[in-house]
């Protein structure tokens, strides 16, 4: 796997996003040298970049067991009102995957900090974290937009 440059062309994309200001709800007017039109499609697809980096760097990052460095929130930023009214015209599909990548961003998390790696680790409180997301990922799988969303939910409470 030394030779895959997934993670690394992830990182870098996300940082770029982050140097265009797509982290930041609205138009992003202060990352750009050029005068940017407040327009509401340009709003959306800058949000939809945004995600869509975020989503596809905690995935690469989980499949190589690798912590995700970007913060899974970090598009709820900003003002609130200005955020709720951007959700609303995401596809439902984004959204969803989204909700599913926080949860696992916040299940690694969970994870790294339990005493993994020495005799002394508590079964128990693995076995909780493992019932309290795997009953996240359960809910959120119910209210899938679509029949492909359902089997992956299903294969990550495995």
């Amino acid at each position: 796997m030394y030779k895959d440059m997934t993670h690394v062309l992830c990182g870098a994309a996300v940082h770029l996003a982050t140097q265009i200001g797509l982290h930041v709800t609205g138009v992003g007017q202060d990352f750009a040298r050029t005068p940017l039109k407040k327009d509401q499609d340009q709003k959306i697809l800058r949000a939809k970049l945004w995600m869509q980096s975020v989503i596809v760097s905690i995935r690469t990052s989980c499949a190589e067991g690798i912590p995700p460095l970007v913060i899974a929130e970090s598009f709820y930023d900003g003002d609130e009102k200005d955020r709720e009214e951007t959700l609303a015209y995401l596809p439902s599909d984004l959204q969803f995957n989204h909700k599913l990548h926080i949860i696992l961003h916040k299940a690694m998390a969970a994870m790294s900090r339990t005493d993994l790696k020495t005799i002394n680790c508590d079964v128990t409180v693995l076995r909780s974290l493992i019932g309290i997301f795997d009953y996240q990922l359960l809910s959120l799988g119910a209210s899938s937009p679509s029949e492909l969303g359902k089997p992956i939910v299903e294969l990550l409470t495995y």
